[in-house]
């Protein structure tokens, strides 16, 4: 299934490839770092260790209210441009929020600590605002995008194949996580926003829109030899 042997105009292989890479784009894009190690990125912005924790939690809580937009967002807007919206906010705020960092960094080593709370405090609101916006999109489309692709009698199987991608990415950052931000600490926030930017370009020409489609529909869009 996996590479679509004796599958023909079904092209279930290709259509596998695609939740894979689509689960491994939405762990890329941050949530991932963003999530888990928070508390290392509000600590590189500057916050007191008393307060790291609870800001963290309540991150975490906004993140999971924000899941609520895409129940009357989804089916209205349909599922390309959900994700095309996220990535843009997404990349914008996680470029800010490491630029924020770097100049309260800074300002803290030059001992303006007034300048430099500011900052950090400019950059933990653009944590907040990138995990809402992934909450209210890139957090579903890629779970619901493989019910919608295959046909009836692989669905399971595809569905299977779209938690495989979900383990690489997730499994792979959060190994690389701790690197990075040993290494390059706020400049990791500029490899995700980048990440943001690539997955605009390999949506539009890779995933087929699924809004609206019926399961009939979405076989004869796959049979192209084109896509």
């Amino acid at each position: 299934m996996l590479f679509g042997y004796k599958s023909g105009k079904l092209h279930t292989g290709r259509r596998v490839q695609l939740v894979i890479w689509l689960q491994i784009m939405q762990e890329w894009i941050g949530i991932a770092g963003v999530t888990i190690y928070s508390p290392t990125i509000f600590r590189i912005a500057g916050l007191e260790k008393g307060t790291i924790g609870w800001v963290a939690g309540l991150n975490q809580i906004t993140y999971t209210l924000s899941t609520l937009v895409c129940v009357f967002t989804l089916d209205r807007i349909g599922r390309r441009w959900t994700l095309y919206w996220g990535s843009v906010v997404q990349g914008i705020v996680l470029f800010i929020a490491g630029g924020l960092i770097r100049v309260g960094t800074d300002a803290k080593d030059a001992g303006n600590i007034t300048r430099a709370n500011t900052f950090g405090g400019g950059a933990v609101a653009m944590i907040f605002l990138f995990t809402m916006t992934f909450g209210a999109t890139w957090l579903t489309v890629p779970w619901l995008y493989p019910a919608e692709i295959f046909p009836l009698e692989v669905r399971a199987r595809g569905n299977a194949w779209g938690v495989v991608g979900w383990s690489i990415g997730n499994g792979w950052l959060t190994l690389l996580c701790p690197i990075m931000f040993e290494a390059i600490n706020e400049k990791t926030l500029y490899i995700f926003a980048a990440c943001n930017v690539i997955t605009i370009p390999m949506v539009y020409c890779l995933y087929p829109e699924s809004n609206q489609r019926t399961l009939e529909e979405m076989n004869l869009l796959f049979a192209a030899d084109s896509i």
